[in-house]
């Protein structure tokens, strides 16, 4: 934790950014590391297989849509919206790459926890129209956050 902090500092000393936007990103970072402490004992993936199951869940979710399969794609918006934590000590590990950039890390989960939420609520609705629109959020966060984060993050398993 200390490392983690004095990395910070050193981040701040050198930034262009804002003090203030600084700051929001290494509370948030906190906040992610604590919440990572207090995750129950339980087995947990590590962000890999996370990850595997997600794309599953999103092919299942592409599979639905051209199949016009309502109840597939519920299932399959609800199992990426809902998705498990990975360990604690995989959170520290993505904390440590990612620095500061673990708030945008988190925007990108949020972006795609939100569209697959809407995505199921759409499906579960019929609304063809509305189930394209998440469907295509859903999938541009998850690029998206790849295109940020995928080869940083290959070791933090």
């Amino acid at each position: 934790m200390q490392f983690v902090v004095s990395q910070f500092k050193l981040e701040l000393e050198n930034s262009n950014l804002g003090k203030e936007k600084m700051m929001k990103k290494l509370i948030i970072t906190l906040l992610l590391f604590l919440s990572a402490q207090a995750t129950q004992a339980m087995e947990l993936p590590d962000l890999k297989e996370m990850m595997k199951g997600l794309g599953k869940s999103a092919q299942n979710a592409q599979k639905a849509m051209l199949n016009e399969d309502e109840e597939l794609l519920y299932k399959s918006a609800k199992e990426i919206a809902d998705h498990r934590e990975v360990k604690s000590n995989t959170k520290f590990k993505i904390a440590t790459v990612l620095k500061l950039e673990m708030g945008d890390f988190k925007e990108w989960d949020e972006k795609v926890h939100k569209a697959a939420s809407d995505l199921a609520k759409f499906a579960n609705a019929g609304d063809k129209q509305a189930q394209n629109k998440a469907y295509v959020k859903m999938i541009q966060g998850c690029f998206g956050c790849h295109l940020d984060f995928r080869y940083r993050l290959k070791g933090a398993n």
